[in-house]
């Protein structure tokens, strides 16, 4: 005899979904925040200086899960990739262009999370192309930097 059973939120006493897309079969879908809510951006920067990328809404943060950077050589310049909210900043990647091209693709599992306000950047010196795509998520319950940095 089959048992029903209903997982249930210990705060809010809600059920918890289940996902039955094609058939009649259920079966309970279990997934992590950046699968449900990642998304990604793809800039392509020809001058040089610093392009947000993505920023968070306010007093909320962002995770980073990928990199994808392709930077065409130019002498004596570089890229980062960097987090910031204005005063602090925490670079994630940096390329010297200088001897040549440079591609790079980079999978986080489970994220790099920022802190409260901090957007993510991309800082050229060059005014050849770089292209760059960021996976992220953007998520609510941020902390400031002196928190953020002590966690780490």
């Amino acid at each position: 005899m089959p048992l029903k059973v209903n997982l249930v939120h210990g705060k809010t006493g809600k059920d918890y979904h289940v996902n039955s897309p094609n058939t009649d079969d259920v079966c309970l879908v279990v997934t992590n925040y950046l699968e449900s809510h990642g998304t990604f951006k793809s800039v392509t920067i020809t001058s040089t200086g610093a392009i947000i990328v993505s920023q968070p809404d306010n007093g909320k943060g962002i995770i980073v899960d990928s990199l994808l950077l392709n930077a065409r050589k130019h002498n004596a310049k570089d890229v980062t990739i960097q987090m910031t909210d204005g005063t602090n900043t925490e670079t994630i990647f940096t390329a010297d262009l200088t001897n040549q091209d440079v591609t790079l693709a980079h999978n986080i599992p489970h994220g790099w999370k920022g802190w409260k306000d901090a957007r993510l950047e991309v800082v050229s010196g060059s005014t050849k192309q770089v292209s760059i795509t960021l996976g992220y998520a953007k998520f609510p319950n941020a902390v400031d930097y002196g928190v953020w940095d002590n966690l780490r």
